[in-house]
């Protein structure tokens, strides 16, 4: 998660307790080898610096399984699930 959205939801220093530890996202990207959206449900488990606002840093199966590993980067959307 963003360190931005994840540090403004901080409630203490401790970022173990932070209230999006454990929340859940839905990201969907059109992958190109398949011609068709696919979409993985994911849990949050920490901030990252290196991202915007509204990106996400995905674990390299997460990742893997949206797009191919090679393009690094990709635009794709992701919401919060209840």
């Amino acid at each position: 998660m963003s360190h931005i959205i994840f540090d403004a939801a901080s409630t203490s220093s401790n970022p173990n307790n932070n209230p999006l530890c454990g929340k859940k996202v839905r990201v969907v990207h059109f992958d190109t080898r398949v011609m068709a959206n696919k979409s993985i449900d994911l849990t949050v488990v920490d901030r990252c610096v290196g991202c915007q606002a509204t990106d996400l840093d995905l674990s390299y199966s997460a990742f893997d399984y949206l797009a191919d590993m090679s393009l690094g980067r990709v635009i794709g959307e992701w919401a919060w699930l209840t």
